[in-house]
């Protein structure tokens, strides 16, 4: 089940993220026996030292940045949780479970073909209104309008454009996401193309929990009400399981 594996990546990523912060760590305190961090991730280490720093000024007990800096890089390599969860790269903030969600499909070795897309530029792609377009066909104000499709991929004759979301926690931003995808799932209802399929690829609480915006006396969930609401055989609302179900019994 996607939930379950992409919950052991994170656990992994996250480990991996701390590694090389305490790799890095110790190549600025000397230990060159470790891999060498990339020039980029020991600058910005440094810049956000120096921010953090001067945040403090007149209120610590480091006479120097340089004290701060070396207290900041032993505190690491001994594993001092505060100055791990203040200076490692969270990798959760980076699309995660978007990337995830592909690399699950993929693994799954179901598809003949899936490539993820661009998210802007001209060989984006769009579903306006029931059309296919690609971003260099399209104005400006148009592009900024719609959300892009996530990739695409095809398998037995039929053509899969999917759009992905990965939300936990209600709340207003992660409404605002909801409304993305409804007005996706608006713009596919009416495509042309039969041979055309629809899928918003949907994973975490958000999306399984019931849809109290329409009211006490609806028992469904975001994922039943895009299906009741925009579903049409063409297009199909579902977590990461479901997608790839659905794609084994395509006829």
């Amino acid at each position: 089940m996607f939930n379950d594996w992409s919950k052991d990546e994170e656990i992994k990523a996250r480990k991996k993220s701390v590694d090389e912060l305490k790799g890095l760590a110790l190549y600025l305190l000397g230990d060159y026996t470790v891999l060498k961090p990339k020039k980029v991730d020991i600058t910005d280490f440094k810049k956000k030292v120096e921010r953090n720093y001067r945040k403090m000024y007149g209120i610590t007990i480091f006479s120097t940045e340089k004290e701060y800096l070396n207290d900041v890089l032993v505190g690491i390599k001994d594993g001092n949780a505060p100055y791990i969860e203040q200076y490692y790269k969270d990798p959760i903030k980076q699309n995660f479970y978007e990337i995830k969600q592909r690399e699950y499909i993929k693994a799954s070795g179901i598809l003949e073909y899936i490539e993820k897309l661009p998210a802007s530029g001209d060989d984006a792609c769009y579903i306006i209104d029931g059309k296919i377009f690609k971003g260099k066909d399209l104005k400006d104000k148009d592009r900024k309008m719609h959300k892009s499709v996530d990739f695409i991929a095809r398998h037995k004759g039929r053509t899969i454009y999917g759009f992905q979301k990965f939300t936990e926690e209600n709340g207003g931003a992660q409404d605002n996401q909801y409304n993305d995808v409804q007005d996706y799932a608006k713009s596919g209802k009416t495509i042309e193309d039969d041979s055309s399929l629809i899928f918003c690829v949907l994973d975490g609480g958000y999306y399984t929990s019931r849809y109290t915006k329409m009211g006490k006396g609806y028992q469904g969930t975001r994922i039943d009400y895009l299906n009741e609401e925009y579903g049409n055989g063409r297009i199909i609302a579902g977590n990461t399981d479901d997608f790839l179900k659905v794609m084994s019994n395509l006829e």
